[in-house]
């Protein structure tokens, strides 16, 4: 009984350092796309800037690697501790694909 509270305090107690940062996006908080041949430079107006790739890769400064798909009217970014939702937002460049969610 010990051992499962002090797991279960430490798991508590780790969960604001762990915690997804979720962010919901409207296509006004986009400044515009940078195509290229590997993908797109999504510009957003706060100066940030997120990198989509080809093959649905995605990279977050500050994040790291992740993926990027395409929901219901939406781009989803995901990466370590970020999760972005830009809704009604759609990359307007021929080199990328459509992609589904990872399994």
């Amino acid at each position: 009984m010990k051992r499962i509270l002090i797991c279960l305090a430490a798991a508590f107690l780790a969960a604001p350092a762990c915690a997804q940062q979720t962010r919901s996006y409207g296509a006004e908080d986009v400044a515009g796309f940078s195509c290229n041949p590997n993908g797109a430079v999504m510009q957003l107006r706060d100066g940030g800037r997120i990198y989509l790739g080809r093959s649905c890769d995605a990279s977050v400064p500050g994040h790291g690697a992740g993926h990027w798909w395409y929901a219901a009217h939406a781009t989803v970014v995901v990466a370590p501790g970020f999760e972005g939702f830009f809704n009604f937002v759609e990359p307007p460049c021929k080199s990328l694909t459509y992609c589904a969610p990872p399994k």
